[in-house]
C-alpha cells in the first residue's frame, strides 16, 4: 500500500475493467441494470482507466476490488436460482443468506477500515481516494436493500418476531 503499482497491478486492472465491462453489458442486455450499478460500474470502469496510467494506487484500487467482489459467487449462484425460478427452495435459502451475511460483514465491518486506510495513504492521488469513496458509498446503499431483503426472508421463514408487552 502507498507505493506504486507494479506489472501485475496493471495485468489485474485490465481484467477487472473487461470484467466491468461485461458484467453493465449483459445486465443492459438482460434489463436488469439499474440506476445505482450503472453508476457504480461507470466509477470502477473509469477508476481502471485512471488507475492504469497512474503510477501510484495499485494496492488500494485491487484490495477495494477484491473486498467488494467477494460476495460475488454468492450473488451469482443466488442470479441463477432466481431465474430457474427456485426462489423458494431450501437451496435459495441459504444461498441467499451466506449472499446477505458475507456482503452485509464485507461491506459493514470490514470495508470502512479499508476505506479509512486508502484515505490516509500518502501516495494515493486525490482522483483514486474519491473514486473508491463513491464505490463504497454506493455499497452502502446496497447494504439498506439487502437488509430489507434479509429482514424479509426472515420473517417468511420464521415468522414476525415475537413482541414484548410490558405492563
Amino acid at each position: 500500500m502507498n507505493r506504486e503499482a507494479i506489472y501485475i497491478h496493471h495485468v489485474i486492472m485490465c481484467n477487472c475493467t473487461a470484467y466491468f465491462i461485461y458484467d453493465f453489458v449483459m445486465e443492459w442486455v438482460y434489463g436488469i441494470l439499474d440506476l445505482v450499478t450503472a453508476v457504480h460500474h461507470a466509477a470502477v470502469f473509469g477508476l481502471g482507466i485512471y488507475y492504469f496510467w497512474n503510477p501510484y494506487g495499485g494496492d488500494e484500487y485491487l484490495m477495494t476490488l477484491f473486498l467488494g467482489e467477494l460476495a460475488n459467487p454468492c450473488l451469482i449462484m443466488r442470479t441463477i436460482l432466481k431465474s430457474m425460478k427456485m426462489t423458494t427452495s431450501k437451496v435459495f435459502t441459504w444461498v441467499e443468506a451466506m449472499f446477505a451475511s458475507s456482503f452485509l460483514l464485507i461491506r459493514v465491518i470490514v470495508a470502512p477500515f479499508w476505506m479509512e486506510m486508502v484515505l490516509a495513504a500518502e501516495n494515493c492521488p486525490f482522483e483514486c481516494k474519491f473514486g473508491l469513496a463513491l464505490v463504497f458509498a454506493i455499497s452502502m446503499s446496497w447494504n439498506t436493500k439487502i437488509l430489507g431483503i434479509f429482514f424479509k426472508r426472515y420473517r417468511e421463514i420464521l415468522g414476525d418476531p415475537p413482541y414484548i408487552i410490558s405492563a
